[in-house]
């Protein structure tokens, strides 16, 4: 399973000072299965804390190269991490199989040859 990622490099700014250090409005509630707050809802009205009030927001490219390395980085991360959940549960698997005398080792190789040949690093 391959993960979503964006492949654009955008970021919003204020429409009055051009900052990107702003933010939005928004509703959370706690989710107790996770047992973490999560946004629920967001709303338009943005807050600039550059210029310490209400703004617009503009969406602009992001074109700074050292920006976008930075932002490739990051997204290499969260591909990391999301396939290592993949290959801990083939690993799973495979330990319950063997334990229960019904994985043989060719299954299991092609099983992991497949996940390998489906994750993007």
């Amino acid at each position: 399973m391959k993960l979503a990622l964006p492949t654009n490099y955008k970021q919003y700014v204020c429409r009055t000072c051009g900052s990107s250090d702003v933010g939005w409005d928004a509703w959370s509630e706690w989710d107790s299965a996770t047992n973490q707050e999560v946004l629920r809802t967001g709303f338009d009205d943005a807050h600039c804390f550059q210029c310490e009030g209400e703004t617009r927001t503009e969406e602009v490219e992001i074109t700074d190269a050292s920006e976008i390395a930075y932002i490739d980085e990051q997204r290499a991360k969260l591909r990391a991490e999301h396939h290592a959940v993949a290959m801990l549960e083939a690993m799973k698997e495979f330990v319950a199989g063997v334990d229960a005398g019904k994985i043989r080792s060719k299954r299991t190789y092609a099983k992991f040859k497949d996940i390998i040949a489906n994750t993007e690093v």
